[in-house]
This record gives C-alpha cells, sequence and structure tokens, in this order.
C-alpha cells in the first residue's frame, strides 16, 4: 500500500502543471579593461537567473518559433581611472525583447547605464534582473495602462537621463 501510495504521488508530482520560466538570452561584452569587476558581475547575473523561478537562461538556435524572448545585453567596460585599482566599472545592458517579427533585431529596449563595484557585484546583478523584470512587463503590457499599473517599478533610471 506504502509502495503505491509512494507511486501515485510520483505520477502527480510528474503531472503537475510547471510554472512558466520566460526564457532570456544574455549576451556580454567585457572588456580587459574593466579589471576583474566585469567577469565578476557576468558571473552574479548568471547566478541570479539560474537562482529565479520567473526566468530561464536560454542560448538561441534560430528564429523563435513561439513567443518572445527577454533579451540583456551587457557590456562591461572602464570608463574613469584605474578600474582595476579602483574596483569599480561601469556597466551598460540592454534590456528588450526578441520576436518573430523583428528577428535578429531587438522589438523594443531600454538602455541603463550604471557603476559595478567590487564588493557589491550580486547587489548590482539583482538591482538589475529586478529593473529587467519592471521593463519586461511594462513592455508585456504596454497596451494596457491597468495592466502595466500592476508592473513593479524600475530602480534604475534610463540612459541617457532625461531619455523618456
Amino acid at each position: 500500500m506504502t509502495r503505491s501510495l509512494g507511486l501515485v504521488c510520483a505520477l502527480l508530482a510528474a503531472c503537475a502543471p510547471q510554472a512558466h520560466r520566460q526564457r532570456v538570452y544574455l549576451t556580454d561584452e567585457i572588456f580587459d579593461n574593466a579589471g576583474p569587476v566585469g567577469p565578476e558581475f557576468l558571473a552574479a547575473l548568471k547566478r541570479e537567473l539560474a537562482r529565479s523561478s520567473a526566468y530561464e537562461l536560454t542560448s538561441i538556435r534560430g528564429v523563435p518559433q513561439q513567443g518572445i524572448l527577454f533579451h540583456l545585453n551587457i557590456v562591461v567596460n572602464c570608463q574613469f581611472g584605474d578600474c582595476e585599482r579602483d574596483g569599480k566599472a561601469m556597466a551598460f545592458a540592454d534590456i528588450g525583447t526578441l520576436g518573430r517579427a523583428a528577428w535578429p533585431l531587438p522589438d523594443r529596449w531600454y538602455w541603463k547605464m550604471f557603476v559595478v563595484r567590487h564588493g557589491h557585484v550580486d547587489q548590482a546583478a539583482r538591482t538589475l534582473l529586478a529593473d529587467a523584470a519592471a521593463v519586461w512587463c511594462g513592455m508585456s503590457h504596454y497596451n494596457s495602462a491597468t495592466a502595466m499599473a500592476a508592473c513593479p517599478k524600475e530602480l534604475l533610471p534610463p540612459w541617457p537621463p532625461g531619455f523618456l
């Protein structure tokens, strides 16, 4: 009896609807002059995406057949001083969507620019992912003011400043 009950529980768990995880395509360009902060930030962002119950890190193999992919393009570069010595770098994020209609260019995108500091890469990755979630929510509901009002607020200002 216990064995049958275990089998039934296993079958129910296997057949239970799985939470939908939105696919995220991540591209990056980490410049050598960004020092260790660039690779550390990218690794932290990948960890946050892997932990997320809302997103699934994916690669693109041809045109998406259905739906959209959320896209994050990350560029980390040294724009000031000595990034190796100062332990900080400038990160530029292109947050967008990729769909069948506009392939291979993003349908829509927003740019964000922010400083990433050594020792704070995990917090920067969490902030960027939360901000991207707000942007993607707004992109998904742009034609419904009611649905858009339920979206979380963006945490990072748009770039260039005053753009929106």
